[in-house]
């Protein structure tokens, strides 16, 4: 019906040959009906029945085109009776007899196995005691002969140097940044100084390393982020002179309320990384803003006041509201570029199918595909709506190859009563 259905959409009608039977055991298993399995058996099973049938007489012609295709096969044209569909007659109405040309003794499926199943328990017992004895054998074995390698000596360890003393080992990334922990008063006289100005923040590759392997406490983390922080935000005070006070101020304004629990602990280190990245954007944001509207910003024990959160009061703390503009824009962002990587791998999808169709009906006209072969290749690797216009498609690119030919044949014509000519 399919076959047929699909030649009276192109308009052909032709004699052709009975067309192949297709056994696909895998198929057969998966069939369902109101989502229940129509038969519970596997696809050994099917192989079976299929070839059965074939000792049988029933299948002929057998085709094997590939595992992940199905098997062709033809009825035996002895026993098959025809209905024409386009005169509706059959084509042989007498019953015919099968004579077979040769006699195949088909196996009894109802004989007793019994002989095999007791080999088979005898078998499976062999090899449970072997399994069993292997265990016991692994279980009995001391664990420490699964080791090969050999302890180093404390000797091995310690090493000394040209005077007998023992060489102290390399700082680790904790220890050099602990070092870089000032007191509060130093930090705001160096401040007050102008010696940050042009101070390049911490890497922050080496401060997520600590936050997830190092040795520094909380406490000491956050310190060292609130001094990484003032000495990166000191860039905006360099045409204005404020006094070590007021930096000692805020400081400890920081140091009293910033990045604390409501338990009163630090937070922890891995929260804590995240939360720089963020105020080194805002510093930067700041330090753009000033330098735009040439406004000299206010001394930092104000300017760092956590009450000061509106545009008008040119406080930090407003700098808060511009970073939730920029993670939204960030987000609006994300999505844009989602969709329109989604867009490019439709159009993409679109220009291969296409492609392929284009391919395959070229292939079609120059007689290397027939139409069922045709169809079936755009039923299967296309989608639905190209199967719907393949009639249409095929009738396009004949009325464009006669126009080509017609074409052609005038070319030659004229050319001919030229040469006449």
């Amino acid at each position: 019906m399919k076959r047929n259905e699909k030649f009276i959409k192109g308009g052909i009608t032709s004699k052709r040959p009975i067309e192949e039977f297709k056994i696909n055991s895998f198929l057969v298993t998966q069939l369902k009906r109101n989502e229940v399995s129509s038969i519970a058996i596997c696809s050994k099973t099917v192989r079976n029945h299929r070839k059965r049938l074939e000792e049988a007489g029933v299948f002929v012609e057998y085709h094997f085109a590939g595992r992940n295709r199905p098997i062709e096969v033809h009825i035996n044209p002895e026993i098959l009776v025809i209905l024409d569909v386009y005169t509706s007659k059959l084509k042989s109405s007498e019953t015919k007899e099968l004579r077979l040309t040769y006699w195949n003794v088909l196996p009894d499926n109802n004989e007793s196995t019994r002989t095999f199943i007791n080999e088979y328990k005898k078998k499976e017992n062999v090899e449970n005691n072997s399994q069993d004895i292997r265990s016991s054998s692994k279980a009995l074995t001391p664990s420490h002969l699964f080791f090969t390698g050999t302890h180093t000596s404390k000797e091995a360890i310690q090493t000394k140097g040209a005077g007998g003393e023992p060489q102290t080992n390399e700082q680790t990334l904790s220890d050099k940044l602990q070092e870089l922990i000032l007191h509060p008063q130093e930090l705001a006289e160096n401040l007050a100084n102008g010696d940050y100005h042009n101070y390049k923040p911490i890497d922050i590759r080496y401060l997520y390393k600590e936050a997830f392997s190092g040795t520094l406490t909380s406490e000491e983390f956050r310190e060292l982020a609130i001094q990484d922080f003032f000495k990166s935000i000191s860039k905006i005070y360099k045409s204005s002179t404020p006094f070590a006070g007021s930096y000692k101020k805020a400081i400890n304004l920081y140091y009293q309320n910033k990045w604390i629990a409501f338990t009163g602990n630090s937070f922890n280190k891995s929260v804590l990384v995240d939360e720089i990245s963020q105020m080194r954007w805002r510093t930067e944001w700041a330090r753009k803003w000033f330098i735009k509207n040439e406004f000299t910003p206010l001394f930092p024990y104000n300017y760092f006041d956590m009450t000061r959160k509106t545009s008008k009061e040119v406080g930090f703390e407003y700098t808060k509201a511009k970073w939730n503009e920029h993670l939204v824009a960030i987000a609006k962002y994300d999505a844009l570029k989602k969709k329109q990587q989604s867009n490019a791998t439709k159009r993409t999808q679109t220009i291969n199918h296409s492609k392929k169709c284009e391919t395959a009906l070229t292939r079609f006209f120059k007689n290397k595909l027939t139409y069922s072969q045709l169809f079936d290749y755009v039923e299967q690797n296309l989608p639905k709506q190209y199967l719907e216009k393949l009639p249409d498609l095929i009738l396009k690119k004949s009325l464009k190859a006669n126009e080509k030919t017609i074409a052609i044949n005038c070319n030659d014509a004229v050319k001919g009563n030229w040469f006449e000519f």
